[in-house]
């Protein structure tokens, strides 16, 4: 071929009929290979059916179960479908696969097998179509509606199983948090039973009650005051009367009025104290002067009697003042500790209702929960709930799925006609002989008078064809060879 040569459509054209052989042999071969090798292929069938979610038949405002979505489940559902335990049942069941059986394949390579035969498809939300393919159209009908039925049993047992075991893991966690709470419930009443006036709510009741202890401290103080200050002006008037001229005061007077200061001295002292020890003394004298018949004046006045009267009245008094003041006193302390351990109280107090209070609403969100729990498992042991439903049985195919033999042929006839126009340049760009006189004036600038035609031998064109011919053949044999491999390996064309 000349260098540097422009060329023109009919130029191309000519080159191609020039060398028309070298296309027609490749496109002619492949299309032949293609076309019978397709005929060697097995023919495979393929069997759907179509899936659908069936709402429940129960309103909401009822049971309001979850509901489904197809996209998110669509993993679970292929798992379920691609399942060990339902494949097996399926290939036991129609004998599939007999030849890998015999020769021992392992179960694994024949599961796997199975898998690639089943495709899953998603059919908008709710639904999804079934897909397998083999080589009985019968069988491939067959199997499709048992893996059908299969999964639809088996979701269904898994939906109702999976019900009962949330009730009764409902149950175990009901009863456990009941003896809870009921321990809870126990310790907290019994708290408030043993610091009764010491909780939170009594605080307010306790202010008032030393409020009024208070006062009533104050009002006895004031009583135990006045008490005394009688006291101390009936003594002084009947020290007036004794010392008064003429006022004659016998022993028995004397004795009785020590008794009296005794008994005054006892209510505040013990026996111990020296001025108790001191009247007793004087009182013991008295006595031994009145038993040795000395000397007694009489019993004395009535103003005097009247005032020992009233000055014992005083004294009692006065005890009896002191006595309640000093039980005031003691209630007064007590409400003063019970208000001073309140805040120790509170804060025990508020730890045990807050952990009452949390069980309590863990064991009350439980309960709804156990009881919707329990209408879901009843719903799904009635079939009442979300259910799978096969809208389309699967039918047997009438004609094969795979291969697809007129793709094939077209395939091969496209590998033909590329290998042929290939092969064209190859040889138009490796043929350097000078075809025509334009061709020599362009090479050489000279201007040719005459052309003397190529003298060849009916040898060296047989020799030449023989050659561009094997070549082509080898090449179509190769491809041929490596598409069919092709198509054997991957029938799904």
């Amino acid at each position: 071929m000349a260098q540097n040569q422009s060329f023109a459509i009919e130029d191309y054209i000519h080159i191609i009929w020039y060398r028309k052989w070298l296309l027609i042999i490749p496109v002619v071969t492949m299309v032949l290979v293609t076309g019978v090798g397709s005929l060697f292929l097995p023919d495979i069938y393929r069997a759907y059916t179509l899936i659908l979610v069936e709402n429940q038949q129960i309103p909401e405002q009822y049971v309001n179960l979850q509901r489904f979505d197809m996209e998110k489940s669509m993993a679970t559902i292929r798992q379920q479908i691609m399942s060990r335990s339902l494949l097996e049942r399926v290939i036991a069941e129609y004998n599939l696969y007999p030849e890998l059986i015999e020769n021992r394949v392992p179960m694994e390579e024949i599961l796997d097998i199975m898998r690639d035969s089943i495709q899953l498809k998603v059919e908008g939300k709710e639904g999804f179509t079934l897909f397998f393919q083999g080589a009985d159209p019968y069988i491939v009908m067959q199997v499709t509606n048992k893996i059908s039925s299969l999964f639809i049993e088996a979701t269904t047992e898994s939906r109702t199983k999976t019900a009962e075991d949330t009730v009764e893991f409902l149950e175990r966690n009901k009863e456990e948090l009941r003896v809870q709470l009921e321990a809870q419930e126990k310790a907290l009443r019994e708290f408030k039973t043993a610091h009764i006036g010491e909780l939170p709510d009594q605080a307010e009741g306790i202010f008032s009650i030393i409020a009024g202890l208070q006062q009533q401290l104050q009002s006895t103080n004031d009583s135990i005051r006045a008490a005394q200050d009688r006291q101390a002006v009936i003594e002084v008037q009947i020290s007036e009367l004794r010392n008064a001229p003429g006022g004659v005061v016998g022993l028995e007077e004397e004795l009785d009025q020590l008794r009296s200061q005794l008994a005054s001295l006892q209510l505040k002292y013990t026996d111990e104290h020296p001025q108790v020890i001191d009247v007793k003394a004087k009182i013991a004298n008295l006595e031994a002067r009145i038993a040795s018949g000395a000397s007694s004046a009489p019993s004395g006045s009535p103003a005097i009697k009247g005032l020992d009267l009233s000055l014992q009245q005083a004294k009692m008094d006065a005890a009896r003042l002191r006595a309640e003041a000093g039980s005031i006193q003691s209630q007064l302390n007590t409400y003063r500790r019970r208000l001073d351990n309140a805040p120790k109280v509170e804060q025990e107090l508020s730890k045990l209702t807050r952990d009452y209070e949390t069980t309590r609403t863990q064991y009350e969100d439980l309960l709804n929960k156990l009881s919707e729990a329990k209408r879901t498992a009843e719903v799904e042991a009635r079939n009442k709930g979300q259910q799978f439903k096969v809208i389309d049985r699967a039918e047997q195919p009438r004609s094969p799925y795979k291969p697809n033999r007129p793709y094939i042929v077209g395939v091969g006839f496209a590998l033909g006609l590329l290998i042929g126009l290939g092969s064209v340049f190859i040889v138009e760009h490796l043929d350097d002989t000078i075809k025509n006189p334009e061709e020599l004036e362009d090479l050489l600038g000279l201007t040719v008078l005459s052309a003397v035609p190529l003298i060849e031998t009916s040898e060296d064109l047989e020799k030449r064809q023989r050659s561009v011919l094997l070549g082509i053949v080898a090449v179509c044999a190769v491809v041929a060879i490596v598409v069919v491999a092709v198509l054997l390996r991957y029938s799904f064309i």
